[in-house]
């Protein structure tokens, strides 16, 4: 192999990991016909404009139960983490003592846990629904509302759909012998309820999304407005503007999807149409907003987002919409299909989980969680944690690889947290160490970063191929040439340095040797260290590839000890249906270890690093089309979902 067919891999790999807007825009340009009927009809019905509430942050990483006494105002946000790439079209999940199940389109539903992503139902399944025992399941699918009985595989038709004329959705579980659903009919939307044993039903009102309150209360969605119902006179009343509520399991919480219209600050008739999740007591006299959408057209100024008519006026979409709100089966959280709306329209669908706790925020948390959403590119969620956000964030490349809290203090009126991020190039022989001290102040929820400032940053590369070299504050060294690494670890021919990283308490740069003379034996790869201290090499691994195939390292970095390693092993061409393995070392006992390995039931194409979070390392697997993040636990070798 040459440097130009080397040269490809690394962009092809490149193109696979990036952010490529236009791309996926285009694929998903059929699915937004779909979607555009709803769009225009949330645009049509809201244009009021709802105060922002600031938003209130968490103190510490570990979930604590929420008080019996606390109203959702009183609610803070301890994660917002996005942790399956689910794609366009999900229709919500359900989720009962830390197993979510995914629906995915033509294969099935999907149990991701602990153990991987296990297929538990054949078929497609919207508008999923878990009893409280999490034994049983009800959902639709082509119009049919079904029961399904986990443990025993049994599955029973309950309501048969008539496509297109009728079609039930959205059911929900009154109690173990009675549900809620809704009949469709054209436009129109009539809620039932059945008697599980002997399925007598009877009409309870029209309407959208039943659930149970409490109190004989229900909760209900009803032409752009959340109502409160009393089940026994039939009184309503309206609480708010919305959509899609969801009600939490022990009766206390109901979220929803709400709409805001703002004008825009310039002279122009253009403003934004934002959605954003809020939760309320059930009476609503606390609520909460608990997402923080931004517009389209301040997430990038590359990209050539155009205003939405509607009767207010032009206005951008949010960067996001959020639908099919979930709550976990403890209280304490979220589950979310969050998508992004591209040129043509929702599109990258993923599943996030929002936790919520009581407790405050402590500064080096807020830090914590802000670099953890610049990771994942969750923005809404980063900017929500400044007191000024930029317009921009996130960036395809370098990425962030890992961070590191170095210190915390008092400076002035602020509290400060010192942190180094690291970063990396999936492409090119590129690291960086980023040190930077984040001054915060107190509010009455937590902690909000009020400015970020730039202490030093220490850039090494290997851009020629050659040579490795260290800038640091404005002065270049040259750490080690090829010429200096032993020659038995040599290859015979033309000999390039892939992939970087470095650990400065140490001295210690981690880097790999490839093959490119493509007239020798097949391509190989080798992982070597040098420690700068006393000038010496250590072999680590090393791999070969068979005829004719590609292999090369990717996105490597170091934990914050020094004393372990991430990196990504690409076999073949990985565009072509190759593989790619997410492997961890440990450098003292040169032990190695894949995570994906840990997960007992998930067919595993791929796996890719992502970052270090103290003793556990984040990383992504693709299985079934979908991608998804676990944690590795280091210290019990084991493998655990978000």
């Amino acid at each position: 192999m040459n440097d130009q067919q080397l040269d490809d891999g690394f962009r092809r790999l490149k193109q696979e990991l990036e952010v490529n807007l236009e791309l996926k825009q285009t694929l998903r340009t059929s699915f937004v016909h779909r979607r555009k009927k709803r769009w225009m009809a949330k645009l049509s019905f809201f244009g009021a404009t709802a105060a922002l509430i600031a938003i209130t942050l968490v103190s510490s990483l570990t979930l604590s139960p929420f008080s019996e006494l606390a109203d959702a105002s009183s609610l803070k946000i301890s994660n917002q983490i996005s942790f399956v790439d689910i794609g366009s079209g999900a229709t919500g999940v359900a989720e009962h003592a830390g197993t979510v199940y995914v629906p995915v389109a033509g294969k099935g539903v999907f149990a991701y846990n602990d153990k991987g992503f296990q297929k538990v139902l054949d078929g497609e399944a919207q508008h999923m629904k878990l009893s409280e025992d999490g034994k049983q399941l009800l959902f639709t699918s082509e119009g049919s509302l079904t029961l399904y009985h986990i443990e025993t595989g049994k599955k029973t038709v309950l309501l048969e759909g008539k496509l297109p004329a009728v079609r039930y959705d959205n059911p929900s579980w009154i109690n173990e012998n009675k549900i809620f659903f809704v009949k469709k009919t054209g436009d129109r939307s009539e809620i039932y309820q059945m008697d599980m044993g002997d399925l007598h039903l009877n009409k309870v009102t029209n309407g959208d999304y039943p659930f149970l309150a409490s109190k004989g209360r229900m909760i209900l969605e009803r032409d752009g407005n959340i109502l409160l119902r009393d089940l026994a006179d039939g009184s309503e009343m309206i609480v708010d503007h919305g959509h899609s509520p969801a009600v939490s399991p022990d009766k206390r919480y109901v979220s929803y999807v709400k709409s805001e219209s703002k004008k825009s600050k310039e002279t122009t008739n253009t403003g934004s149409f934002i959605d954003n999740i809020w939760v309320a007591d059930l009476d609503f006299l606390n609520k909460k907003q608990v997402t923080f959408n931004i517009p389209q057209n301040e997430y990038s100024a590359e990209i050539p987002f155009k205003p939405t008519p509607t009767q207010d006026g032009l206005a951008y979409l949010g960067l996001f919409s959020y639908t099919d709100v979930s709550w976990s089966s403890d209280n304490n959280g979220l589950f979310v299909i969050k998508e992004k709306n591209g040129l043509e329209g929702p599109m990258d669908g993923r599943i996030m989980r929002i936790e919520l706790t009581n407790d405050k925020m402590s500064a080096e948390a807020t830090v914590k969680r802000f670099i953890q959403a610049l990771v994942l590119r969750d923005d809404d969620f980063a900017k929500s944690l400044m007191k000024t956000p930029p317009p921009y964030l996130t960036f395809s490349n370098p990425r962030c690889v890992g961070f590191n809290v170095v210190s915390t203090g008092m400076e002035g009126d602020y509290e400060y947290v010192d942190a180094e991020v690291y970063w990396s190039d999936t492409a090119t022989p590129y690291y960086q160490i980023q040190k930077s001290r984040y001054y915060l102040s107190p509010n009455e929820n937590g902690f909000i970063i009020h400015k970020i400032k730039d202490v030093s940053r220490m850039e090494i590369d290997a851009l020629d191929g050659h040579s490795v070299k260290l800038l640091r504050d404005n002065k270049q060294s040259t750490l080690f040439e090829i010429k200096d690494i032993p020659q038995p670890w040599l290859f015979k021919g033309n000999d390039r340095i892939g992939n970087i990283a470095y650990h400065e308490p140490s001295n210690t740069t981690i880097f790999t040797l490839q093959k490119t003379d493509p007239d020798q034996d097949p391509f190989a790869v080798r992982l070597l260290s040098f420690n700068g201290n006393d000038q010496t090499f250590t072999l680590l691994d090393e791999w070969k590839a068979t005829e004719g195939e590609t292999l090369f390292v990717s996105l490597s970095t170091m934990d914050p000890s020094g004393k372990r390693l991430a990196l990504d092993l690409h076999e073949d061409d990985t565009m072509q249906g190759g593989r790619s393995h997410s492997l961890l070392y440990d450098l003292d006992t040169k032990m190695k270890v894949e995570p994906a390995d840990r997960l007992l039931h998930a067919n595993i194409i791929k796996s890719y690093s992502h970052w270090w979070d103290g003793d556990r390392f984040i990383f992504e697997v693709e299985s079934e089309g979908k991608r998804l993040f676990y944690k590795y636990n280091l210290e019990a070798n084991r493998v655990e979902a978000f």
